[in-house]
């Protein structure tokens, strides 16, 4: 058997475990951009639903945070068109 010398095994080494850790450190900043990106889409797609659902009807509509929190929303337009309604009559 020959025998190899111990710079190259380390050297071999030292450079299998920095491609390892180079790829784990790019694949979980990857991860995180991913999730980031999501979480952005899902209140962007959040909001805009509140949005259309304000526009829909000039109704009280409720808000729920889990079971915890609650608010009920309305569009100021509908609140600024009966105020002025109101006013005219």
């Amino acid at each position: 058997m020959k025998n190899i010398p111990f710079t190259k095994i380390f050297i071999g080494l030292w450079i299998l475990i920095s491609v390892a850790y180079i790829s784990y450190d790019v694949y979980t900043k990857f991860k995180i951009s991913v999730m980031q990106t999501s979480y952005t889409a899902w209140q962007t797609d959040t909001i805009k639903a509140l949005i259309e659902r304000a526009k829909q009807a000039c109704q009280p509509f409720s808000v729920y945070e889990w079971e915890k929190n609650k608010v009920d929303l309305i569009n100021v337009e509908c609140l600024k068109n009966e105020w002025w309604n109101s006013k005219i009559k």
